[in-house]
């Protein structure tokens, strides 16, 4: 009995996580779609950061250009939150590759950002970004004292 249970567990799963990869592909082609007719610099800064976080985790090489491509827009139009948010991919995918030296700088910077723009929510997830960081690097004091600093900027939003 109790290998029955355990295939029917599997096939679940297996069968759960090929419609969530087919949605994801999905999103992936209209997002795609759409910024090829796209003529709004803005609109498509937005398109390009999309791009960023759903490829982020199946191919962050790919996940990386469409966020410097929409870095170097953001910052031509001077394009403030686009620049951010592309900084955030960008930090995002280095974090995934385990290259945490340069995601670290990448939310460092984002923090600055955020604090010059008195933006709480972003400051609050820089401050969460590098938790996580110094979290996987085993610096668990500065995980704790930046998580702690997160969860203080989250609980201005409440």
């Amino acid at each position: 009995m109790k290998p029955i249970i355990e295939m029917k567990y599997i096939f679940f799963t297996i069968f759960s996580l090929t419609i969530l990869v087919a949605q994801d592909q999905a999103e992936i082609d209209r997002l795609t779609n759409t910024l090829l007719t796209q003529k709004s610099d803005t609109l498509k800064i937005k398109i390009l950061n999309d791009l960023a976080w759903e490829l982020s985790e199946s191919d962050s090489e790919k996940a990386l250009n469409y966020a410097n491509e929409a870095l170097r827009m953001s910052d031509s139009i001077r394009y403030e939150d686009g620049y951010i948010t592309s900084k955030v991919r960008i930090g995002g995918v280095y974090i995934d590759q385990l290259k945490y030296k340069k995601a670290e700088e990448i939310y460092l910077e984002v923090l600055e950002l955020e604090k010059k723009r008195k933006y709480i929510y972003g400051i609050g997830r820089a401050y969460n970004q590098l938790s996580l960081i110094y979290q996987d690097t085993d610096d668990y004091r500065k995980a704790l004292d930046f998580g702690i600093k997160a969860l203080e900027q989250f609980k201005k939003l409440n």
